[in-house]
């Protein structure tokens, strides 16, 4: 059995050991913050710089600053043309000797584009089925014919295998077969005359006689008289004639003498009293 003196001897032995170690540790940890505090004050900080809005070919990467890029489809962005930043400008960064900052750069692609597929002889449903899954609109026209079969796509516009933007207009000129009955006639004065044509086949009636004059109240190629009026109730495949807008006559009447023709040169022609 241990004295008494022998157990104050190992208390005071535990005591120095704890207190030892504490000052190692502290040595240990002073030297740590030491040696970082030191490298850390060789670290260089610098600010990122704006790349947005830049080109992408106008990006060089610098001794502490190096690039990459990612693509992306921008419906508003031109092609080439940075769109965002990270780390975004502004941000800082420590470096230290021989290390760059990695700035990852999302470029622009454009609008995406998509090829209008071949959809002749498609059902409609199948045909705008096809359309949507490359995010193209739809409109359809209808074209009546009594030997095709009924609801087959025809032709498209744009045609077949064109690059279209994703979400623009593709038309689909659908079959449909007529109903014996008599039908309105609609009013295509001041369309245009494709937009016209188009509607007098979508309504069933036949296109006649395209004529030309000219109306200074409208545009140059829109519709300005019809053969049948609009309200009149005619049956399918009525023919309907349409006179379409030329430009202005190169020659016209003399401001103050109507028996004098003036060219466009000032020249002036007939008869002066």
């Amino acid at each position: 059995m241990r004295s008494r003196k022998e157990k104050v001897s190992l208390k005071k032995l535990a005591v120095v050991a704890v207190v030892s170690f504490a000052l190692a540790i502290l040595a240990m940890t002073g030297a740590y913050i030491y040696f970082f505090a030191q490298l850390d004050a060789e670290r260089e900080i610098i600010e990122i710089p704006d790349f947005v809005g830049r080109r992408l070919e106008s990006i060089t990467d610098s001794d502490k600053i190096r690039t990459e890029s990612k693509p992306m489809f921008s419906d508003d962005i031109p092609e080439g043309v940075i769109i965002s930043q990270l780390p975004e400008a502004g941000a800082r960064r420590k470096l230290g000797e021989g290390e760059k900052c990695k700035v990852t750069l999302t470029v622009s692609l454009g609008k995406e584009m998509q090829t209008v597929p071949s959809l002749q002889n498609y059902k409609y449903a199948d045909a705008a089925a096809a359309l949507r899954s490359i995010g193209a609109r739809i409109k359809i026209v209808s074209i009546y014919d009594d030997e095709k079969e009924r609801d087959v796509v025809l032709r498209t516009s744009p045609a077949a295998g064109e690059r279209i933007e994703r979400g623009a207009t593709v038309t689909l000129f659908v079959s449909r077969n007529h109903v014996r009955s008599s039908i309105c006639v609609n009013d295509f004065v001041g369309m245009s005359h494709e937009a016209a044509i188009s509607e007098i086949l979508a309504q069933g009636l036949t296109l006649g006689e395209i004529e030309e004059g000219f109306d200074e109240s409208y545009p140059t190629g829109t519709v300005i008289a019809q053969s049948i009026m609009p309200g009149s109730y005619v049956l399918y495949g009525t023919k309907i004639n349409i006179k379409v807008n030329a430009e202005e006559p190169k020659e016209k009447n003399h401001p103050f003498r109507k028996d004098i023709i003036q060219k466009d040169d000032g020249e002036l022609n007939g008869s002066v009293d």
